[in-house]
């Protein structure tokens, strides 16, 4: 298990394949990366990434992420994570989004195009639910309640190149999906999307890859 290693990801390589739009990952990145000891972010409008060290009130065992999105079409904001090692079986994050919030987490591999690139799962506009993208479209997994700290765990199947998602610990509709991700992971990403509508405060707390 690997905790979150803070080393600066390239956002020419990773983000900008979907930092501007929720869709297919090929819109124009407007905003440069901002310089900090911690994940690489990029960012416009009035959206925002930042690391956290405590949340309500409570300090962190290891340093978190909380977005705090824009519903303007055009505002996004993303952060991306390197990580040295990974066993690729998988990733782990606690996930508290507001009520009306959207987001986007993702697996990031070693691909180069988006679908072999990323292993993206969100939280639409207009809805709770967790949903993951495979290449023949979104699987909405299980609620994601507001308001409320839920686990999710990505677990990959490399020779069987499927991959499942937990929520809190149990099992999911998602489960047996097509894998696309190339391996080895190489970092994850949390993004709000460009999209209209898109947006609302998100804290990630626990972030690891396993």
């Amino acid at each position: 298990m690997t905790r979150i290693v803070y080393s600066m990801l390239s956002c020419v390589s990773f983000v900008a394949l979907s930092a501007a739009c929720a869709g297919d990952g090929d819109g124009e990145v407007a905003a440069a990366a901002e310089t900090q000891a911690g994940p690489a972010i990029t960012r416009t409008g009035d959206s925002s990434a930042s690391v956290i060290t405590s949340f309500h009130g409570a300090p962190l065992t290891s340093p978190g992420l909380e977005l705090r999105g824009s519903t303007a079409s055009g505002a996004y904001a993303a952060a991306s994570y390197r990580v040295a090692t990974s066993s690729n079986t998988g990733s782990q994050v606690t996930v508290t989004p507001a009520a009306g919030a959207s987001f986007i987490y993702m697996l990031l591999g070693s691909g180069s195009h988006y679908t072999t690139q990323q292993l993206r799962l969100q939280r639409i506009p207009g809805s709770s639910d967790l949903q993951a993208a495979t290449a023949s479209g979104n699987v909405a997994c299980g609620p994601l309640p507001s308001g409320t700290a839920t686990t999710v765990t990505l677990t990959l199947h490399p020779a069987a190149r499927t991959f499942d998602v937990l929520l809190g610990g149990a099992a999911s509709r998602c489960t047996a999906l097509p894998l696309t991700l190339e391996l080895p992971v190489v970092g994850f990403a949390m993004m709000d999307a460009s999209n209209e509508n898109y947006g609302g405060l998100v804290d990630f707390t626990d972030l690891t890859v396993f």
